[in-house]
């Protein structure tokens, strides 16, 4: 049961809460979610379970949440590594504390989550920077006046949480080897339980910015040699993190986007007696499935259903855009080209999944002309306004590929780019993704004009 409930981070945070009320814990403290199930009872915690967590409740909940649904993957697969490294960094090993360090990865993506949540255009606009995909701590201290870290131990005291969660979360982000050296037991726990939090935040934070095996290989590398740890532990670990995430998240009754197919690299292979592999089939969701959150957080996005003053609608309808064709139809790359009207060139402004091999400001499309059009997705997606497939590709090998262009009453004022990086046996986009690419492409058709 307790595994269970550790599978949503939401639900681990607020199950420690209740082993903590004053009414189950008679004066006893419990750090964990098995410690809360052995306080409150079985019977009692299955029924406050199924009133508060039931999973057609998370489909509902997440349905039109996609970049919600995103700050959860994000959480899970911290929770889920910080979990696994605690051993690797700790030198007690206390029972039970790899718990602790996952509760406390959860803490700490509460801010975001919630705001993903709660005001996705907020989270899109201020934290979310879709230049290079990757969120941006920086603009949180800027919106609240106070740190994420200084949030989420605001938010351990307030759901009466034991003391020393504030202490772990105070110091989770900081890399433990960053710490100085302490003498007694309780402080070298300090330093494991925050510090599998800070790297799990890390090692989850490079996964679901999909930058490319080589990001993730360096940030591997350079953990294992500043904790003077197990290499081949460590990649395991990582390599855990797709099947663990599928099964977190069909617990919670969510369907999971994909992970990047370069963290099977790091999947341990099992061969099975009849001969068949185990270890990377994973049953994602159907294309369907993964699309529909973003299709429909589009949707009202560009409708005007998130709308804040001050907070800007275009961000959030650019973060779904380019984390639908990356996380749901599993390009490698989405770019986004803005139009420069003086001088009729379509310029790199944003992108999300693997950088581009050239910079942002190099990536030109001159579109004053048709003379490139039959070659040109870019330059045909902008003068037919509609979704284009075949051409030359923006970076040379890279296929397949789509051009999309965004539409404000009739004018387009940029184009969406997404691509496969080159590989030997590549497939052309079948139907099935054709549809899904033109349904996103009628919902970019629609911008609004004050949609700055």
């Amino acid at each position: 049961l307790a595994k269970i409930i550790m599978a949503d981070p939401i639900l681990a945070v607020r199950a420690i809460s209740l082993g903590n009320n004053a009414y189950y814990a008679r004066g006893r403290t419990t750090m964990t979610v098995s410690g809360m199930v052995t306080l409150v009872g079985l019977e009692k915690v299955a029924q406050i379970i199924r009133d508060a967590a039931k999973p057609q409740n998370f489909q509902a909940v997440y349905l039109k949440r996609a970049l919600g649904c995103e700050a959860l993957k994000q959480a899970v697969i911290a929770g889920i590594i910080a979990e696994q490294l605690y051993d690797l960094i700790s030198d007690r090993r206390y029972v039970g504390y790899s718990e602790v360090a996952r509760v406390v990865c959860a803490l700490t993506h509460l801010p975001l989550l919630l705001t993903a949540f709660y005001k996705p255009n907020l989270y899109s606009s201020v934290f979310f920077n879709p230049s290079n995909g990757v969120v941006d701590n920086k603009g949180f201290k800027k919106a609240f006046q106070k740190s994420e870290i200084e949030f989420a131990a605001e938010l351990a005291e307030q759901l009466t949480l034991p003391n020393e969660f504030s202490e772990y979360v105070a110091t989770a982000d900081i890399p433990p080897w960053n710490r100085s050296m302490r003498t007694t037991s309780d402080e070298l726990d300090s330093r494991a339980v925050s510090g599998a939090a800070c790297l799990g935040n890390r090692l989850a934070a490079e996964i679901v910015s999909r930058r490319g095996k080589p990001n993730l290989e360096m940030l591997i590398l350079e953990i294992a040699d500043k904790l003077k740890c197990d290499l081949t532990r460590l990649k395991e670990i990582v390599g855990d993190v797709p099947q663990k995430m599928v099964e977190a998240f069909n617990t919670m009754g969510v369907p999971p986007t994909k992970l990047p197919d370069y963290l099977y690299h790091y999947t341990s292979l099992v061969v099975e007696r009849d001969g068949s592999i185990s270890g990377s089939d994973i049953k994602w969701p159907s294309l369907n499935a993964r699309a529909n959150p973003y299709l429909l957080e589009l949707r009202d996005t560009v409708n005007g259903q998130y709308v804040d003053e001050g907070v800007p609608g275009f961000p959030q309808a650019m973060s779904c855009a380019l984390c639908s064709l990356v996380n749901a139809l599993d390009f490698h790359r989405a770019v986004y080209l803005e139009l420069d009207s003086p001088s009729s060139m379509l310029r790199g402004k944003f992108y999300y999944g693997h950088e581009p091999p050239i910079p942002l400001e190099g990536i030109l499309v001159r579109v004053e002309t048709r003379r490139t059009y039959e070659v040109s997705p870019i330059i045909k997606a902008f003068w037919e306004k509609q979704a284009v497939f075949m051409g030359e590709p923006l970076f040379e090998g890279d296929w397949p590929f789509v051009a999309i262009p965004m539409i404000r009453y009739d004018q387009v004022i940029g184009v969406v780019y997404a691509d496969r990086l080159e590989k030997v046996k590549a497939q052309p986009l079948d139907l099935k993704e054709q549809l899904v690419l033109t349904a996103i492409a009628e919902e970019l058709h629609q911008i609004p004009l004050m949609f700055s």
